[in-house]
């Protein structure tokens, strides 16, 4: 291939980028401009009536090539992959989520920023933050997360080289690592973390990997524990049924939980259980919600924050573990008055 018809070839992926690095409803170019830039990025001598052409190209293959003729002459990329408004969700999602690396982050948002022109990209840079100090150190997130799926698609059984963080008294927090073999059937993201939920053989329940703390993924040639055994999926597990049941990390046996609210807690009660959540109101500013959630640590630490503004009313033993941990948080605070 010669050069000038290779140079044909290339002009028109290099008039495409330009297209999207430098033109918005509010940047046009006009021939020259286009012109310029080619040759400035690439060596590529153009004329306008190959120009002309070009664009006549894109726009037959589906680019929204917008032309302008009121005020500067000229023509902008239109729609692109992701608007403005989607780029800036997407992005406070990536720096927000506390399991990707700071530098995973940096990467990640500049992927993202690529769909939009310079001039926007600019403007979400600058009005885009994330604080690096609450973000994991974990780099391998991305091999983690990857052979994580590839184990839940094949249907394989893992072993995970994981930390905790363990602190003895006169000791400073110090990370244990620990070894796992286990079941993956989904990943969760939820409350800024990111889960792998898994079954150990050894008991008959879910638990809840934090993935962020996974520092090696070996997938084994072994079938998952089928989670009928030891769960109410029957046919398979249900990502969604389960995310909706289970709080916080913690999951548990699932029931029907009756919850008495301050009418304030409201919109809380549905933005976490639906817009059709049973509700009943009592006299006075309190109503009775009848939900569906695992009866878990997790759930107890969400009603806990609401203090007196929510009381669990059944199942009697969930009650009685909201009231034994309020108990014990209460003695904690007496033997502190006690020692001062």
């Amino acid at each position: 291939m010669g050069n000038a018809q290779r140079n044909t070839k290339l002009k028109l992926l290099y008039l495409l980028d330009i297209l999207r690095d430098k033109s918005d409803e509010n940047h046009v170019l006009n021939a020259d401009e286009l012109i310029a830039e080619l040759y400035e990025r690439s060596g590529i001598q153009a004329e306008r009536k190959s120009v002309y052409s070009d664009l006549a190209v894109l726009e037959e293959y589906g680019y929204d090539i917008v032309k302008v003729s009121s005020q500067k002459r000229g023509v902008f990329l239109g729609d692109r992959n992701l608007e403005l408004a989607e780029v800036r969700l997407l992005l406070d999602a990536v720096r927000s989520a506390r399991f990707i690396s700071p530098e995973k982050t940096q990467k990640l948002s500049e992927d993202i920023l690529s769909e939009l022109s310079v001039y926007d990209r600019d403007f979400l840079q600058k009005s885009v933050y994330f604080n690096e100090a609450s973000k994991s150190s974990n780099n391998k997130i991305y091999y983690v997360i990857n052979d994580l799926a590839e184990a839940i698609r094949g249907q394989k059984k893992v072993r995970l080289s994981y930390y905790k963080y363990r602190t003895q008294a006169g000791e400073k927090p110090r990370r244990e690592a620990w070894k796992f073999t286990l079941s993956p059937y989904a990943l969760i993201w939820a409350n800024d973390r990111y889960y792998a939920i898994c079954n150990n053989e050894k008991h008959d329940n879910f638990m809840q990997i934090r993935v962020e703390r996974i520092t090696g993924v070996e997938i084994l040639d072994e079938p998952v524990r089928n989670c009928a055994e030891f769960s109410p999926y029957q046919d398979g597990f249900d990502v969604a049924d389960f995310t909706e049941k289970n709080f916080n990390g913690f999951s548990g046996r699932a029931g029907t939980v009756k919850l008495l609210c301050s009418n304030a807690l409201l919109d809380e009660v549905k933005d976490r259980f639906g817009e059709s959540v049973p509700v009943r109101y009592t006299e006075g500013d309190r109503f009775v919600a009848q939900v569906q959630a695992a009866v878990s640590d997790g759930f107890v630490n969400w009603v806990n924050q609401f203090g007196d503004k929510m009381i669990i009313l059944e199942p009697k033993e969930l009650r009685d573990k909201l009231l034994g941990r309020a108990a014990a948080t209460l003695a904690l605070y007496h033997s502190l008055e006690d020692k001062q």
